[in-house]
């Protein structure tokens, strides 16, 4: 779960800093600053914050907000700056994936990430196919194969298909492959990997978006098939479904480019995998 940001539970900060809490009761906070830059902080690597007006922003458990390079670090000013006359947390996704790193709230680890993505994996949503409507079924089949069997070229492995509400037994090997891929990923890729997954109800697709075979309006697409096809039979929530699916790809997009921008190691080639 990606942590959460309001700006203001409390105006108790201590001087030169500005803090947040975890807690959304108060999402309506006015913009209280004007300017945001960002300053390059004097450590051993490099460590870029984010300061708003005179201060320096903070996360939830009152350490430091910093990245690691300077690329995301505009980014996410921009999303501060960005702001109008109220504060949007629910807008400011890179801001949360970073708070999530640095204040790591459910205690994760490396090899914790990689066991949920892995369960997430056993049920990914490209891997099952409605019966009913047949429609439906055809439209799965020829928009959802190509990229199941991308997947199992990529990492040389194999993945079931099925029409079943149980989910089908994937091989050991194939387990291993994706296990040894995604532990080349440091903390903060990871944390964006998770954030893709989580939204896409797909590991698969997430993978596909870091070895750049989607774009992320293909991907949410492909992750939708089934809403998407009853959305076109019932027009009347059409403008909901379409509010649905842009929030959607705001969120999966922020976290490819955290992804992308955190690589400890590029994408991972074939023949390292094995």
């Amino acid at each position: 779960m990606i942590y959460r940001i309001n700006p203001f539970k409390s105006f108790g900060w201590p001087k030169q800093m500005i803090r947040f809490s975890s807690s959304l009761s108060n999402p309506n906070i006015k913009r209280f600053y004007k300017n945001v830059h960002i300053i390059k902080s004097d450590c051993h690597e490099p460590r870029y914050e984010i300061i708003l007006d005179k201060r320096k922003l903070k996360t939830p458990k009152g350490s430091v907000f910093y990245v690691q390079n300077e690329p995301l670090a505009s980014m996410i000013a921009t999303e501060w700056d960005s702001q109008k006359d109220k504060i949007i947390p629910t807008s400011m996704h890179l801001t949360s994936l970073v708070n999530t790193v640095i204040d790591n709230p459910g205690g994760h680890t490396i090899d914790s990430y990689v066991d949920k993505l892995i369960s997430y994996l056993e049920f990914d949503t490209v891997c099952y196919r409605n019966s009913l409507p047949t429609e439906l079924y055809e439209l799965q089949t020829n928009r959802l194969d190509p990229i199941v069997q991308w997947f199992a070229d990529q990492f040389k492995c194999s993945m079931p298909i099925t029409t079943d509400v149980v989910s089908p037994e994937i091989d050991q090997h194939t387990l291993e492959i994706i296990r040894k891929y995604l532990r080349s990923f440091n903390e903060w890729s990871m944390v964006g990997i998770m954030y893709s997954t989580e939204n896409l109800k797909s590991l698969i697709l997430t993978c596909a978006l870091i070895a750049r075979q989607l774009s992320v309006e293909q991907a949410v697409s492909l992750s939708r098939i089934e809403e998407n096809f009853q959305a076109s039979r019932w027009t009347s929530v059409e403008y909901h479904h379409d509010i649905e699916q842009y929030n959607i790809e705001s969120r999966v997009a922020a976290a490819i480019v955290f992804i992308l921008l955190n690589f400890e190691k590029n994408y991972v080639s074939q023949k390292s995998i094995n």
